[in-house]
């Protein structure tokens, strides 16, 4: 018997109709691309390789060198980088020091690599001048690594696209004949004319093409563009704006600017080519659960469409991505993820339910190994609302239980299982004759060391939030987070976020046409804690929430939903400060996230 169980009236049974498809990692569109170059083992060990061989001729491998148009010949470019005076280290761990330190000692004619001069950076370079210098510059300067930006030039002469692919080939593969690495970097927008601004895409996607085909790095600097003020394009319409304090300016200010992020972005892609070819660092992970890295300090965001994999782990201390993972090869829509401990072994492990349009099937991964630790169908297989997914231990035992509910067209229908797949818990949370669905959220609001679960009604249900005891599924609360006329549904987290004790509720509009405004509150007695706008008012596109630790205690987590960039945030919801602020996805990604921390 299970414990709290209601009568419930099970789905009709729909064969499934999904063909088996294997597990793959789809190339992308140069939008989808990061900004700094994934580097996986097989890239590692090529490159490595042409390292070695260029070592053997004299080639310098804390050197590198630039090849390129104005945009790349420019003095605010690098140089601003070449005296330590610069040590701003954004990656927090000591990296871009290290890696600033390590290219200012190698020596190009007494100049270090930053300051160096080189012959194949000109303006007007088109591609062709670019192949014709390239030689004499790899000759002299004796690099380990090129950084190649060209493009712009060729679309203001009216060069074929087939021309320009064709150039950019060779300008690859004349570094690599000569034991140095090429860095391929994407060209930003142009305004400086409505023909340029047309074909600028379909250049920057050969650039893509020809990185994919010769396996190069390829520095996305178009997308690290696309949150800047005008682009980060100055009033000429064509080359990066720079900041009023320099180039060299990696502050938070400072980086508002083209040419400023230029010059952040190319000391990242130079880190992870120090760290990955040089020093000998784990390499990027591949898109499939066959390789992993342990689930601590991460937050998973699972893209609200298909993007090639279904979820990217970050590092919430230093921002890299992880991995990428496919918990559900071969269904091709969004996924809902948590992260818990469910085997009691200290770290997080990984849980993901099939979104709408797929079986109401549950996964759940060791966050140690990757492992399959468990696989179970939460209802009926022809249910195919998908699922929104909590965790927490509602029936105290030491270890996390997992909390389904149908999202929509469906009763709001809670169930617990145990990580084994042991139904634990099942009721309704709104009556019967509620289609809408619901979210879950899980935290222990009235101190009594089980995990309480928290419900929102899902579409038509008012914002409506119900919140029932884990010890006896009694109702501890009933409200209406943002009163009885609201008429979008919510996400909901829970967490014990000022270390009292006592979890605290976070609510916030999901659904597109509503300010993003976060309310954390205690919900027994809807106190209000903390009330904010998570992004600018103006954003209307829906917040997901989701918690993560930070510096000892829980953070809450908020990405925007639809009708912009993901956007991840990190506050402390007692300042309302901002800890951490990223981004996920490419510029033109308008499908949103869900989040598991």
């Amino acid at each position: 018997m299970v414990r709290g169980s209601r009568a419930f009236t099970p789905m009709l049974r729909v064969p499934l109709q999904m063909e088996a498809l294997e597990a793959r990692w789809v190339p992308a569109a140069y939008t989808q691309t990061p900004v700094v170059p994934v580097v996986d083992a097989a890239m590692a060990a090529r490159l490595s390789a042409v390292i070695q061989r260029g070592a053997a001729v004299g080639n310098q491998a804390n050197v590198f060198t630039r090849a390129g148009d104005s945009i790349t010949f420019s003095n605010n470019f690098l140089i601003p980088l070449a005296t330590p005076s610069v040590g701003v280290d954004l990656a927090g761990d000591g990296s871009l020091n290290d890696t600033l330190a390590y290219f200012r000692a190698g020596q190009i004619a007494g100049a270090n690599s930053f300051a160096h001069p080189s012959v194949a950076a000109v303006s007007g370079y088109k591609s062709a001048d670019v192949l014709g210098l390239l030689p004499s510059e790899l000759a002299l300067s004796k690099p380990a690594f090129v950084l190649i930006m060209a493009g712009t030039n060729d679309i203001a002469a009216g060069v074929p696209l087939d021309t320009f692919r064709q150039n950019l080939t060779r300008i690859a593969e004349t570094a690599l004949n000569m034991g140095v690495v090429p860095v391929l970097s994407t060209i930003p927008n142009s305004k400086f004319s409505a023909e340029l601004e047309r074909l600028q895409p379909s250049y920057n996607q050969v650039i893509e093409d020809v990185s994919e085909a010769l396996q190069v790095p390829l520095w996305n600097y178009w997308r690290a563009l696309q949150q800047l003020p005008n682009l980060g394009i100055s009033a000429d319409g064509v080359h990066p704006n720079v900041s009023p304090t320099g180039g060299g300016d990696l502050t938070e200010k400072g980086l508002q600017f083209g040419y400023n992020v230029r010059n952040l972005t190319a000391l990242q892609t130079l880190d992870k080519l120090r760290r990955v070819l040089i020093s000998g660092q784990s390499p990027d992970l591949p898109s499939n659960n066959q390789s992993w890295a342990p689930l601590t300090n991460a937050l998973a965001v699972a893209a609200g469409d298909t993007t090639g994999f279904q979820v990217e782990v970050i590092d919430t201390v230093t921002r890299r991505t992880l991995f990428r993972f496919d918990p559900f090869p071969g269904f091709d829509g969004s996924v809902r993820i948590a992260l818990a401990d469910v085997n009691h072994d200290g770290v997080p492990d990984l849980i993901a339910s099939v979104g709408p349009g797929g079986p109401p099937h549950v996964k759940v991964f060791d966050g140690q190994t990757g492992s399959l630790i468990a696989s179970f169908y939460a209802f009926d297989a022809g249910l195919t609302t998908g699922l929104s997914l909590a965790t927490g231990d509602v029936n105290r035992d030491g270890f996390a239980d997992i909390i389904v509910c149908p999202e929509a067209n469906a009763p709001a229908h809670v169930k617990a299982f145990s990580a084994s797949g042991e139904l634990l818990d099942s009721f309704l949370a709104f009556p019967s004759a509620f289609m809408g669905g619901g979210r879950v959220a899980s935290g222990d609001v009235n101190r009594d060391g089980a995990a309480d679960i928290i419900v929102t009604a899902g579409t038509g249900g008012q914002g409506h939030v119900m919140v029932f005891s884990g010890t006896d599924l009694s109702l501890l609360a009933s409200f209406f987070a943002f009163g009885p006329a609201f008429a979008g549904t919510l996400s909901v987290t829970a967490s014990d976020f000022d270390g009292d004790g006592v979890a605290e509720v976070a609510v916030a509009p999901s659904t597109a046409g509503y300010d993003p405004h976060v309310k954390v509150l205690h919900p027994l007695t809807e106190e209000v804690v903390s009330s904010f706008y998570a992004y600018d008012p103006g954003f209307r596109g829906g917040v997901q929430l989701a918690t993560t630790g930070r510096n000892g205690h829980r953070a809450l987590v908020t990405a925007t939903n639809t009708a912009a960039t993901t956007d991840i945030r990190i506050l402390d919801t007692s300042s309302n400060g901002l800890l951490d602020a990223f981004f996920v996805y490419e510029a033109g990604f308008r499908f949103g996230a869900s989040l598991g921390g």
